[in-house]
This record gives C-alpha cells, structure tokens and sequence, in this order.
C-alpha cells in the first residue's frame, strides 16, 4: 500500500511509509519541519490504537516526534519568525 496521507495510515508499517514519503525537503522552513514532527505524534497516536500489535513501539514513536517539536521550536530562528523573542 502507497500511503500518501497521514490519515491513511493504519499499521505501524503505514505510519512508516507515511513518514518516508510525506517527508519535507531538507531545506524547507522550519515551521514546515514542526507541522511534520506534529502530523507525525498524531499518526502515531492514531496507529497506536489502531494497530495493536505494535502499540507500544507507535507509542514510543509519538514522544520520539513531540521532541523533535519541542528542539525545533527552541531554536531562535523559531522564536524570531513567530514573534516570541521578545
């Protein structure tokens, strides 16, 4: 299965796939790269209680994404592109 949407995901396999192909170019902005780290925890979250077999590891995977958010948006170009720097 080709996922080409993070709602389509409903194995661990999926959210991986998802991950892979909706991957943002590595010099895309960084607001870009945190809605990505965030649409990710969501997947994960979803596939967590859809697939059950692999709950914990999709578990893992959504604290794994919220990290990324939270380095990202400590980063000063984050805070002055969004007016938090101040």
């Amino acid at each position: 299965m080709v996922v080409k949407s993070y709602r389509e995901a409903a194995t661990l396999a999926d959210a991986r796939e998802a991950v892979f192909v909706l991957r943002p170019e590595r010099d895309a902005a960084l607001s870009v790269w945190v809605e990505f780290h965030r649409a990710n925890a969501a997947m994960y979250e979803r596939v967590a209680e859809l697939d059950e077999r692999h709950h914990w590891e999709a578990l893992y995977w959504v604290g794994y994404e919220m990290r990324q958010v939270e380095k990202l948006t400590q980063k000063p170009e984050w805070k002055s592109g969004y007016g938090d720097a101040r």
